[in-house]
């Protein structure tokens, strides 16, 4: 649960005078939170426009009548089963990143490191900080990624994290994220080599006027 108090509007996290003129009578919550800047955690709350900046943090009724088929599906599995493949599908995404020639590279250099805890101290997700942070990496890889048809979870300014889905994701799938994550940090690399060149070239030229 996550609510934000907003009955006062003089409140300083509200970005803007009508965003503060609209904290009267009212209790704000994550869903309430403009969803093209929501992820940002920003400490301000900007509100969504319309009726739908008055939406909590509680799941709402209707849309929680499909998870009754989702647990129908548990039962029929057996928890402890999936517990035994979520494991299993993280451990081998964790494998994988470690053997990737962008994992633990110096903090100059594109690449990234796991922050999340090894197990057991985790669940099934890893959470991916991206390096060089001083030149905005991980919005560019995280765009590249969505392109490519892997969807994770940003949190600014350089995680991303990863979560392999029991219920339908496979090993094989596993080992295709990870295959998507470095062509998008190939990317960012070249792209960054070929701006390193272009500047060398205008400096070059500089030069040779003088």
């Amino acid at each position: 649960m996550f609510v934000r108090r907003g009955l006062d509007p003089k409140d300083r996290r509200y970005a803007t005078l009508a965003d503060k003129n609209a904290a009267y009578n009212r209790l704000d919550g994550w869903w309430g939170n403009d969803p093209s800047s929501r992820f940002e955690m920003s400490p301000t709350f900007r509100p969504t426009p319309g009726a739908k900046s008055f939406q909590h943090s509680c799941t709402p009724v209707f849309s929680s009548i499909p998870l009754l088929a989702t647990l129908e599906l548990i039962d029929k599995i057996g928890f402890s089963n999936m517990v035994a493949k979520g494991r299993q599908l993280t451990d081998t995404l964790e494998s994988l990143l470690k053997a990737s020639k962008y994992h633990d590279r110096p903090d100059q250099q594109v690449g990234f490191r796991i922050i999340t805890p090894a197990a057991p101290w985790r669940g099934s997700q890893l959470s991916l900080s991206f390096t060089p942070l001083s030149k905005g990496v991980m919005p560019r890889a995280f765009s590249r990624m969505l392109k490519r048809g892997l969807v994770g979870d940003e949190r600014q300014p350089n995680v991303i994290r990863l979560t392999p889905a029991v219920l339908y994701n496979t090993f094989e799938e596993v080992g295709k994220a990870v295959k998507i994550l470095e062509a998008a940090l190939e990317e960012e690399e070249r792209e960054g080599s070929s701006e390193t060149e272009a500047k060398r070239d205008i400096v070059a030229g500089d030069s040779g006027q003088l």
